[in-house]
């Protein structure tokens, strides 16, 4: 066959779609491999804690043995958080005594507030504040500053010597009428927990009051007071917002000015205006 034959051979149409065929096929193949090797690996804890038998008074919620892969489509080790929920009609005592139970097998050595997360109370030596804690937070409800009402949740800290895989227990007693308690752990270190970022502490961890929570909302209330202030500012000139603002008796700062931020200090202050200012214009605010 001569060159040019060839030529005209390569450029017939059956020969363009076998190689556009056999493209195809390859492209196929090769991500074929490539979500195979990236698929997430079953993980027997999943399996292992949904068929506990401490938690006898709580149900498993299937849905939650899915896990995530935090926004991409596969990855070999899955972020899981495995929820169960007891009824509200069982007793704070047993729920208490279930989940302590639980988190005795899986080594659990901390505990702390939900808010106090990672400062732990050592568990050793504390286990009779432990289970008090645990009552106290499950029983006594709060009262926020706008008049919502919740219950202080409570962290237990598995740093997972046995099996390498830190958890982090996290019970609350929901508005709902139900108790929740979830088990969150991954292989992955960059999506699981690291006891290494934990803080221990041999002082006995205190439950929230209201008597301190009553402290914050008042601190809260302030700064919502202060912020529906600050709003009206925006349009103003810079001028007339800060004559507006010592009027009303409140301090100020510019936090940005045409682009440019500037340095502030990190205190707070639930009185303190954060101007930003575009064209001699606040278009922008925040307290603090």
């Amino acid at each position: 066959m001569s060159t040019s034959a060839k030529r005209l051979s390569l450029r017939r149409p059956g020969n363009r779609v076998a190689r556009l065929a056999l493209s195809a096929i390859v492209t196929a193949l090769l991500a074929s491999v490539s979500l195979s090797a990236c698929a997430s690996r079953t993980e027997p804890l999943v399996q292992q804690l949904a068929n506990n038998t401490q938690l006898t008074s709580f149900s498993f919620l299937p849905e939650s043995a899915q896990g995530n892969c935090g926004g991409v489509p596969v990855c070999s080790d899955k972020f899981y958080e495995l929820a169960f929920t007891a009824p509200e009609s069982v007793s704070a005592d047993r729920i208490c005594s279930q989940v302590f139970a639980l988190a005795s097998d899986l080594g659990a050595d901390g505990y702390s507030r939900d808010s106090h997360y990672p400062t732990a109370s050592r568990l050793a030596g504390n286990e009779t504040n432990a289970t008090e804690f645990c009552l106290t937070s499950m029983q006594t409800e709060l009262v926020n500053w706008d008049a919502t009402t919740f219950y202080s949740g409570m962290i237990l800290y598995v740093p997972g010597v046995d099996d390498g895989l830190a958890k982090i227990m996290t019970l609350r007693h929901s508005n709902d009428g139900v108790y929740v308690l979830t088990v969150g752990f991954s292989r992955d270190p960059g999506r699981g927990d690291n006891p290494s970022n934990w803080t221990y502490t041999d002082a006995a961890a205190q439950p929230l009051t209201q008597a301190e929570l009553d402290d914050a909302n008042d601190f809260a209330k302030i700064a919502a007071e202060t912020m529906n202030f600050a709003t009206t500012l925006i349009g103003m000139s810079e001028a007339d917002a800060v004559a507006a603002i010592v009027a009303k008796g409140y301090s100020h700062r510019i936090a940005e000015r045409d682009g440019k931020q500037f340095a502030l200090t990190e205190d707070y202050s639930p009185t303190r205006i954060n101007l930003l200012v575009r064209d001699n214009k606040v278009f922008d605010v925040w307290v603090g």
